[in-house]
């Protein structure tokens, strides 16, 4: 399933980057990221040797590959969770949001994407809209951004 996934993602994301080079903003958002199969994929794995394996069968596609050369020029914004805002939505784990944001950064880190964490101290939402687009406008007028529930990044546009 994560493969399918990661397909339709990188797909998405290769249809947002064609609009944004031949738009003035240049600018994209999107709710999700190739990141996140990989790491699902990593989180409902068996064992570590499992998860290192199913890592490293989505990492190494070739369209995967391609976005990470994107991913590396941006920066990611990881989202730790505050917890008066966890709502038991019956699709979300409630129990495993420590370990998802410890998979996140070990892929980022692995894959060497450049991040930055966010969480409690910053919880007004005009302030944490404030700071994604204070990493946006940092790095240039040419930029994509995505977001998910866990992250956020943004990359130059050619």
């Amino acid at each position: 399933m994560q493969r399918t996934i990661l397909k339709a993602q990188l797909e998405q994301e290769l249809e947002a980057r064609s609009v944004a080079g031949g738009s003035v903003a240049r600018i994209v958002l999107s709710d999700r990221s190739a990141i996140d199969p990989v790491a699902y994929a990593v989180l409902t794995a068996a064992n570590e040797d499992e998860g290192r394996e199913r890592m490293r069968t989505l990492v190494d596609t070739p369209g995967f590959q391609a976005a990470l050369r994107w991913y590396r020029e941006g920066t990611f914004v990881l989202f730790r969770p505050v917890p008066e805002w966890l709502v038991d939505d019956g699709v979300r784990s409630m129990d495993e949001r420590s370990q998802t944001i410890e998979v996140y950064r070990s892929i980022l880190r692995e894959l060497e994407i450049p991040f930055v964490e966010l969480g409690e101290e910053i919880k007004d939402i005009q302030a944490r809209v404030a700071f994604a687009k204070g990493l946006i406008n940092a790095n240039g007028a040419n930029t994509c951004s995505l977001e998910t529930e866990s992250t956020f990044f943004s990359y130059r546009v050619p």
